[in-house]
């Protein structure tokens, strides 16, 4: 019952924000949906980080420049684990 929530952010003085978006608050931005299941993953023994990057929507691209914008709103944030 966790909800996605772009804006909400732990308390600026939190000593552990993950842990407030674990416990308390249940919403989040993508960085710590991300940061909690590769915590998770690191504490079940498997290899995990966090990655960012960008996606260039297809639908964006621009004929004329040949170019694909890419907004602020285009990066995301994503847990990676390697298996075996």
């Amino acid at each position: 019952d966790y909800i996605f929530d772009r804006d909400a952010a732990a308390p600026k003085d939190h000593p552990d924000p993950v842990g407030w978006f674990l416990t308390e608050s249940r919403r989040g931005p993508d960085y710590l949906f991300a940061t909690a299941a590769a915590l998770a993953l690191r504490s079940l023994g498997y290899p995990a980080r966090v990655c960012l990057g960008y996606y260039a929507a297809p639908e964006n691209y621009d004929p004329e420049t040949a170019h694909t914008p890419v907004r602020r709103t285009d990066l995301h944030i994503w847990p990676e684990v390697q298996l075996s």
